[in-house]
């Protein structure tokens, strides 16, 4: 699965990460630990093996797949980005 975002407005202060959360089928909203660690604010997308969100998400090739962004800069956490 491959997921892109666009960089929010920054209130000028510059983005410094990015936090990725998938919802699993048990677990509601959770960290991607391997795939998106969001940690280089210039990279805006990720990729996601489906072997892996079956796995760790317990999701199949057909279900929906949601997925929040959130970025942070220093004034604090955005609001979520909804993918």
């Amino acid at each position: 699965m491959d997921i892109s975002w666009s960089a929010p407005s920054n209130g000028g202060s510059a983005i410094l990460s990015y936090t990725i959360l998938i919802e699993s089928k048990t677990s509601g909203y959770i960290l991607d630990p391997s795939y998106c660690l969001g940690t280089n604010p210039s990279i805006t997308s990720c990729s996601i093996p489906q072997s892996y969100l079956y796995s760790y998400f317990g999701l199949g090739s057909s279900d929906n797949v949601n997925v929040k962004v959130y970025a942070t800069n220093i004034v604090g956490i955005g609001t979520p980005y909804i993918i």
